[in-house]
């Protein structure tokens, strides 16, 4: 299956005009979802760069102003984004409101926005200058304030709020492996003290994520939370946040980080592998059952970005077979619920374009 015709036909899923808006398994009603955005919005700027596509113009602007607009919704002077539905995030009774901003949506909207400033003569200067404005404010932010360091290095939090203070190991690194990246493409944004406080703060969290690392014949994995009391260890990551890490910490390798990765590149995609069988996703490692639509496009993009084409090229025939056919991709595998959710078919779409 050929990736720029699958890539085509989705695309067409997410009308212009209200391009991050649809539904949510777990929400209610329709919304504008700013990760769906930011996933579009990468999607559409490495497609254009690749492809020279006019029709992703519009898109990218769209996309774009939609971000820039809506950088604060939740009326509290810092910049960010997040979720538009009130949300307890790990059932303690700490409910977060409507449009509170999480340090996953915002690393990735981040993302999206590093792909837009890479596409020559789409994006107009003075969005552009708004966009470096906001990326340098939300790195000094959540590094001053949405941290916490600890004699292993240090870690950012699920979210801004302190209830959210946990230590999830796929959000701190995601954010770090963007902050790699920004400081690498975008970082005369920053003084020099500015510039040598977020890579301190990158390294440290490097290093708590490093070091928290269970290693299987030399294969990487984490426990979802690292918990204080050993005792409370939790569960291992599902394939989506397993690839949000190796995503954020293959970023941090390749953008120079202080500290060394103790596995390589290869064996990152072996880990993923494990989650791959036969003509299946799985949601975990041990084979609990196939994986939401997201963990396949999360898989799709690192693999993309790190496999060997004939792994892209099966895993995409498994997505078309086992949640579509193309364009009209399900939750779940055979999924009894014929719904188009956005958010989740728009990590596909991101794993797409970078397929190409």
């Amino acid at each position: 299956m050929e990736a720029r015709s699958l890539y085509e036909n989705l695309i067409i899923k997410f009308p212009e005009g209200e391009m991050g808006i649809g539904l949510e398994p777990t929400f209610p009603g329709i919304s504008f979802q700013p990760m769906t955005y930011g996933l579009l919005l990468s999607s559409e700027a490495i497609y254009y760069k690749k492809l020279n596509n006019k029709s992703s113009i519009n898109r990218i602007r769209e996309l774009t102003d939609w971000l820039i607009e809506n950088n604060d919704l939740d009326k509290d002077g810092i910049p960010g984004w997040g979720l538009p539905h009130a949300w307890d995030a790990f059932q303690d009774g700490s409910i977060n409101p409507p449009n509170h901003p999480y340090t996953i949506t915002t690393s990735i909207v981040m993302n999206g926005f590093l792909d837009a400033l890479s596409v020559q003569n789409v994006v107009p200067n003075d969005k552009k200058k708004k966009i470096r404005g906001l990326l340098a404010k939300v790195t000094l932010y959540w590094c001053k304030y949405v941290w916490t360091s600890s004699n292993e290095g240090g870690y950012f939090w699920y979210s801004p709020r302190k209830e959210d203070s946990h230590f999830t190991v796929n959000v701190s690194a995601m954010f770090l492996g963007t902050l790699a990246r920004l400081l690498a493409e975008q970082g005369d944004i920053f003084t020099k003290k500015e510039s040598l406080f977020v890579q301190d703060r990158m390294d440290a969290a490097a290093k708590s994520i490093i070091s928290n690392a269970k290693l299987n014949k030399g294969l990487p994995k984490w426990y979802y939370t690292i918990q204080e009391d050993p005792k409370r260890r939790g569960k291992f990551n599902d394939i989506v946040h397993h690839g949000y890490i190796l995503w954020g910490l293959e970023s941090y390798r390749t953008h120079g980080g202080k500290h060394q990765l103790p596995w390589t590149s290869e064996q990152s995609v072996e880990s993923m592998n494990s989650f791959i069988m036969e003509d299946q996703v799985l949601r975990f490692q041990n084979n609990r059952g196939p994986a939401r639509l997201w963990g396949a496009g999360m898989a799709l993009a690192f693999y993309a970005k790190y496999a060997h084409q004939e792994k892209v090229n099966h895993l995409i025939q498994i997505i078309d077979k086992e949640y579509g056919p193309f364009p009209d991709l399900l939750y779940y595998p055979n999924d009894k619920d014929k719904s188009f959710y956005p958010r989740f078919a728009a990590h596909v779409l991101w794993g797409l374009a970078l397929s190409i």
